[in-house]
């Protein structure tokens, strides 16, 4: 299924047109400002997760530079992706376009060997970056399935500009001597918390939590159980044992 980003690339007036400055990056922290985009794009468009690949100097493939949402076990097959692979981030790089894939379906007819490799539904868009007038990598955003079969047109507004944010990063790094380079140490962008709640009320959400007869379970990341109520510390043969650190696949009936 196709659908386009309003813009092809960077033009004279492409930020001016989404309103989006040319960044300044205090103290040349351009990888800091990059996590801020990704956070944003995340939290804009309710993709669980985020991705940016840079092409390597050789062009010829896409290293992970940050991830948001995946666990590191769950990042590491993925470090690297040939940029002639038949993949949705290899193919917006290569296309330079925006590719739309809708959920399992499509992406068995257009990607089969990447619907073969990832054992789960999901779908994904994925928008060329550039730095200057060329490519420099893809920005790769995931859904559950369930998505709508079509970006709705508040999410392609906020992948063009958080493409053009990290774009206009790059660019801004590489004039001021500092270039943002591929180098396949991926590192993960950690979300915001909320604020903290205040001390007075944790007693009485903790009792609030306890009176629900359905379990109710936090996890981290990597799977780890941070919280449960007494009815899912029973269901995952917790009750009276430690909680925290224990694997949910490691506890689930």
């Amino acid at each position: 299924m196709s659908q386009r980003l309003t813009t092809e690339g960077p033009t004279p007036d492409s930020c001016d047109h989404l309103d989006v400055p040319r960044p300044r990056i205090p103290g040349g922290d351009v990888r800091a400002a990059v996590d801020e985009a990704l956070v944003e794009a995340s939290a804009e468009t309710g993709a669980h997760i985020v991705v940016l690949y840079l092409l390597h100097e050789t062009r010829r493939v896409l290293l992970l530079e940050a991830d948001l949402g995946l666990p590191a076990w769950g990042a590491k097959p993925w470090t690297r992706l040939r940029a002639k692979a038949a993949a949705p981030v290899a193919a917006a790089a290569r296309r330079d376009e925006l590719v739309w894939v809708s959920g399992p379906d499509d992406l068995a007819h257009r990607f089969p060997a990447a619907a073969l490799s990832v054992p789960y539904p999901f779908a994904i868009a994925a928008a060329p970056v550039h730095s200057g007038a060329r490519v420099a990598g893809s920005l790769g955003l995931v859904w559950p399935a369930c998505h709508p079969a079509l970006l709705s047109p508040g999410e392609l507004s906020a992948i063009e500009r958080a493409a053009l944010r990290i774009g206009e990063l790059l660019t801004s790094a590489e004039e001021s001597g500092r270039p943002m380079r591929a180098i396949g140490q991926p590192h993960t962008v950690l979300a915001p918390r909320p604020g903290a709640m205040d001390a007075q009320h944790v007693p009485a959400a903790l009792d609030c939590l306890g009176r629900f007869t359905d379990g109710i379970a936090a996890i981290d990341i990597e799977g780890h159980i941070t919280f449960c109520n007494p009815v899912a510390a029973a269901l995952f043969g917790l009750d009276g044992s430690p909680v925290r650190g224990c694997l949910l696949w490691d506890r689930v009936p």
